[in-house]
């Protein structure tokens, strides 16, 4: 079962105005729809989905949701007398982090079975959320499959996540999550962690920046180094591992994405096993990585 979502500008500064919508005094303040959460099942829901959410939510603290299909609520009455009902859906992008887009348009495949969604929350659970650490959304939305149309290939891709401010959509990849459950979450969260970084200001990387500020962009000739070096080692004192600009030190946009791969890549034992004797090089290492497990509270292995 696939549904499609669009979302616009304009529909997200709506959800936005009533969210932060205050109540006056004059207001009336008998209990509403607007009470209700509608992240949990309904309290006379024992469905064993709802059970399989709710104890999610006991476990990690996170809503769990199966569906985009936030409520539905009877909204009025047709000309014929039957009753109107709206939906209220779970606008993903119209939250996003990464900004807005008018005209994005994706699939979602539902798991629907409540064995496959089981099977489908203990892997979120045993394998994303303890990475995620601090950094865990609001609620999950977990599905078969999340898919895209590329204009270009001119067929639907594969995403492997969308994630908003009131939740992020996982994709198992119709069954591929299951495969190598290790390596597939860790590298969901490698990319996550990797779009997050990019986002911080130089203010907010300054004790990262701070080992290799003097020597961005320079030519390396300034500071002792050979043309005729015969290897990146002799870098390592000034924190980079090699150099992409004829001989001129890498910008910090380059060294940032570069020491990126290798925190994402190295425990910080195997990087002292290499590393251990520059200290400039473990100082950049220990510096990126409490940026991203202190700051943003990711979970590195």
């Amino acid at each position: 079962m696939t549904h499609q979502i669009r979302h616009s500008f304009v529909g997200a500064l709506a959800c936005l105005s009533l969210l932060f919508s205050a109540c006056s005094d004059s207001e009336d303040n008998t209990p509403s729809l607007a009470d209700v959460n509608i992240f949990e099942p309904a309290p006379d829901d024992q469905s064993e989905t709802a059970q399989i959410r709710r104890e999610f939510f006991g476990l990690t603290g996170c809503y769990l949701l199966f569906t985009d299909t936030l409520r539905t609520i009877v909204s009025g009455q047709s000309l014929d007398g039957s009753a109107t009902q709206r939906t209220e859906l779970l606008d993903i992008m119209a939250y996003s982090m990464l900004g807005f887009g008018e005209s994005t348009t994706y699939r979602y495949g539902y798991i629907t079975s409540p064995d496959s969604q089981r099977m489908a929350a203990d892997l979120v659970r045993t394998y994303l959320v303890p990475r995620l650490g601090k950094a865990c959304p609001f609620s999950f939305l977990l599905l078969n499959r999340i898919t895209q149309y590329d204009s270009s290939l001119r067929k639907d891709v594969g995403v492997s996540k969308l994630l908003g401010l009131r939740a992020y959509a996982i994709s198992l990849a119709d069954g591929e999550a299951y495969t190598q459950p290790d390596d597939y979450f860790r590298a969901m969260v490698g990319d996550m962690v990797r779009s997050k970084v990019q986002t911080l200001t130089a203010e907010d990387l300054d004790a990262f920046y701070a080992f290799s500020r003097s020597y961005y962009g320079e030519d390396e000739s300034h500071f002792g180094l050979s043309t005729s070096r015969s290897a990146d080692t002799e870098m390592y004192p000034f924190g980079f591992f090699s150099d992409v600009y004829y001989y001129r030190f890498p910008d910090a946009s380059y060294d940032l994405r570069q020491w990126l791969a290798i925190v994402l890549t190295y425990t910080r034992d195997r990087f002292l096993q290499l590393y251990g004797s520059q200290p400039i090089m473990v100082g950049k290492y220990d510096a990126l990585r409490a940026i991203i497990t202190e700051d943003l509270g990711y979970v590195l292995d």
